[in-house]
């Protein structure tokens, strides 16, 4: 039997707003492994699949969402831009949020939430369709007008600003109504200023520092929390993390499945070639 997952993206959002760590694990090693139960297992709140980049296919997300639920763990997915196609799909599939990238206006803001929202009292340009076979489940006794409002706010948009004019109206692009969390892009924020991108805490280039440092005190003003990767090695994380904390962002980190496996099949071969010779 499914068991249907107890936590959900308001409270989700909630916990981070209580300045409390959420873990995030990019999935890259696909279906039939035993990394949702790992995600589970080691602390993790959610798992991230990558449809900008990734290759997953759309089947293989909504079982990849069905397995998720048996273990608590929310869904979230990047699209691969502003479609209300693949939207609607991830949705059906019981997606419980979507990171738009490349938000670099206003307009494209109230898009992303246009597509994610049903049109309610407090999101009146809400566009989502509706489809009752799909998506999230309606509550017993619960009315339309409660289901709309709870899947709303059950239901995140995530935003990446990774690109100088979406750091030049970061203010407008945050005004939108239905904003959830913003995403930043060091290395594509990087591509386009024109600098070297570096993973390293306090490497950045002065013109990224400068861009980072607005998105997150904005985003602190509005209460949004805020989140980009902090690397993967355990002398980077910490500095990084808290370098960056100091300046607004949140406790939101993310780590994918083989970089994690990666580390811990490098851990454990270098421990034993140590203590071994």
């Amino acid at each position: 039997m499914l068991v249907i997952s107890q936590m959900n993206g308001k409270e989700l959002l909630e916990k981070l707003k209580r300045e409390e760590i959420v873990l995030s694990m990019s999935l890259r090693l696909g279906m039939g492994n035993p990394a949702i139960a790992a995600a589970k297992k080691t602390g993790f709140d959610y798992i991230y699949v990558d449809f900008e980049h990734g290759v997953m296919e759309m089947e293989t997300f909504a079982q990849t969402v069905r397995e998720a639920r048996g273990y608590d763990l929310l869904t979230l997915c990047r699209a691969p831009g502003l479609d209300v196609g693949f939207v609607n799909r991830v949705l059906d599939a019981g997606a419980n949020g979507v990171v738009f990238p490349h938000i670099m206006s206003k307009e494209d803001a109230i898009r992303a939430v246009e597509l994610l929202k049903f049109k309610t009292e407090k999101i009146p340009f809400g566009k989502r369709g509706f489809e009752p076979a799909y998506g999230l489940p309606k509550l017993e006794g619960e009315g339309w007008e409660g289901y709309f409002n709870r899947v709303n706010d059950e239901t995140l948009v995530g935003l990446m600003i990774e690109d100088r004019e979406g750091v030049k109206a970061i203010e407008e692009i945050l005004s939108v109504e239905g904003v959830d969390v913003v995403y930043i892009g060091k290395m594509d924020m990087s591509f386009s200023y024109g600098v070297p991108f570096t993973p390293l805490a306090g490497k950045d280039a002065p013109v990224i520092e400068e861009a980072i440092t607005k998105i997150c005190a904005e985003c602190s003003k509005r209460g949004i929390p805020v989140r980009f990767t902090v690397g993967r090695n355990t002398d980077e994380i910490v500095p990084n993390a808290n370098r960056w904390i100091e300046k607004g962002r949140s406790r939101l980190f993310m780590a994918n499945d083989q970089n994690l496996l990666i580390q811990g099949a490098k851990d454990y071969a270098e421990a034993l070639k140590a203590g071994l010779k």
